[in-house]
């Protein structure tokens, strides 16, 4: 497919049709996930996330963003320039 040898990575493939592997996905949605319950109203959902605060700061520092400071956009920005340096 794509005159290309079976053993080459799909990578660059999924950079050009602009397009993440799943892990960064999935990386992203929990960063989201993270971002929105710690910044919300409900008491109870901001004391179970920071219950979980430590493996939240992990995930952020991977991508050099901090959880609870920064909006949606820019940690999806942050998940593409990984994954471009990734390709």
């Amino acid at each position: 497919m794509y005159n290309g040898c079976w053993r080459e990575s799909a990578k660059p493939l999924l950079f050009y049709c602009g397009t993440m592997p799943v892990s960064l996905l999935v990386d992203q949605r929990k960063m989201i996930f993270y971002n929105k319950t710690l910044r919300s109203t409900n008491i109870l959902l901001r004391v179970v996330c920071r219950l979980h605060l430590y493996e939240a700061q992990r995930l952020f520092s991977v991508y050099h963003v901090s959880p609870g400071h920064i909006g949606n956009v820019d940690i999806k920005r942050a998940v593409w320039a990984r994954s471009a340096s990734v390709f």
